[in-house]
């Protein structure tokens, strides 16, 4: 009995064009950085349909820029600790607090999300 190779699926074939057309919009646009992080959330959002990839990308997006308002707001709330006794501390105390604070911003998110129909 002959053994095939398996067929590659349209989801590969999709995620392989998308891969490529970011690494041509790197390199025309000429960035500085590397295509990494993009190309890891290209492969990752990428879904079996359309409907679900939108879905991915939507929440990766609202995810990202809760995350960014986040981290600024820790950043500001930081400054004035530099040099401070024991501001080491509050440091990581302020860094623990604003990443338990981001993901449950995020999961209230997704729930008003989906109580307002849209698919999480």
């Amino acid at each position: 009995m002959k053994k095939s190779m398996p067929r590659i699926g349209m989801r590969i074939i999709k995620t392989s064009i998308a891969a490529f057309l970011i690494l041509l919009i790197f390199t025309a646009v000429g960035a500085k950085r590397s295509p990494f992080y993009v190309l890891i959330t290209t492969i990752i959002c990428i879904q079996p349909d359309i409907a679900n990839t939108k879905d991915t990308a939507f929440n990766r997006a609202i995810g990202t820029l809760i995350g960014a308002v986040t981290g600024a707001v820790a950043m500001l709330l930081e400054m004035p600790l530099k040099g401070l006794p024991g501001g080491d501390d509050l440091h990581y105390h302020l860094s623990d607090g604003a990443a338990r604070q981001t993901v449950h911003c995020v999961h209230g998110v997704r729930g008003v999300f989906k109580r307002c129909g849209h698919r999480t």
